[in-house]
């Protein structure tokens, strides 16, 4: 599945430059940058999503920015039923010192979207980018680094997680992991990495605390939300690090066992899927 999306999608740095540091603002926990559509100079904020199996842009700017669509399909998001959207293929995005071409992308309403993130947003990267090249979001430099896969070495303090690819089309990413909520036992998860969603921790056991908990909706983003709870764990391990006191929610989504960027901000994060891994370091 990788190998056919890199034939499709390309990334490219100019010549004899393997990486590219794109500034980021990061808000609600999640990074934004600046980037165009080739053949407009207007900025757009867009962010990544390692829970997307697609790349999206809003549909009020694709009908400003002249985009052809191709046709029309039906996606889940992260509530429930399904969202009709509009495909444009062949996009290509720019940003400082990295193009990334090739995007079929999906098209339909994001204004749902900002008021959940506190900040604009255009669109966002899914599985077609994090494919194509080495992504490390930066929270404490406020940067995002881009970086060839043939480039790519690591050699950082950190800790290399190995990803599992999984879904119905094989493109969000799974790591292994242990969690404990009050009044239970620690239990050995999987969790699912999802760089768009805001949340910390999203686990059924959290049903099973002693500890108080509150009714939510759960689910917000692309599609219906639904009744959900939510309230703290005690704590998760990812390999050698353990993250206490955690907000945590569950239940409903299509995936309820995973980690947004309530976790993810309190590490610098590389998503390698040329090499099968997540690295995570403090």
């Amino acid at each position: 599945m990788i190998t056919a999306l890199l034939l499709a999608v390309i990334s490219r740095f100019p010549a004899g430059v393997h990486r590219a540091e794109i500034p980021a603002e990061y808000a609600s926990s999640a990074p934004f940058i600046r980037v165009t559509v080739q053949g407009s100079s207007r900025p757009l904020w867009f962010t990544i999503d390692s829970g997307s199996p697609y790349t999206f842009i809003d549909q009020r700017v694709a009908k400003e920015l002249g985009l052809r669509v191709q046709g029309a399909t039906t996606i889940t998001g992260a509530g429930t039923g399904s969202v009709t959207v509009q495909v444009v293929d062949g996009v290509t995005f720019e940003t400082r010192g990295f193009t990334t071409s090739g995007h079929e992308v999906r098209v339909t309403d994001l204004s749902g979207l900002p008021p959940l993130f506190d900040h604009p947003i255009d669109g966002f990267f899914g599985y077609d980018l994090l494919a194509s090249t080495v992504v490390t979001m930066n929270p404490r430099a406020q940067k995002i680094t881009f970086v060839d896969p043939a480039h790519f070495h690591y050699r950082g303090s950190g800790v290399s997680l190995p990803i599992r690819f999984g879904g119905k089309s094989g493109k969000w990413i799974f790591i292994s992991g242990t969690i404990k909520v009050a009044g239970n036992r620690e239990a050995a998860t999987e969790f699912m990495v999802d760089s768009g969603s805001t949340d910390a921790v999203n686990h059924p056991l959290l049903r099973k605390s002693t500890a108080p908990l509150r009714r939510i909706n759960t689910g917000n983003g692309l599609g219906s939300p639904l009744p959900g709870v939510a309230g703290d764990i005690e704590w998760i391990r990812l390999g050698s690090y353990t993250l206490r006191d955690l907000p945590a929610s569950c239940c409903g989504a299509a995936i309820d066992r995973l980690i947004g960027q309530g976790v993810m901000s309190q590490f610098i994060t590389t998503f390698d899927y040329a090499h099968k891994r997540l690295i995570i370091e403090r």
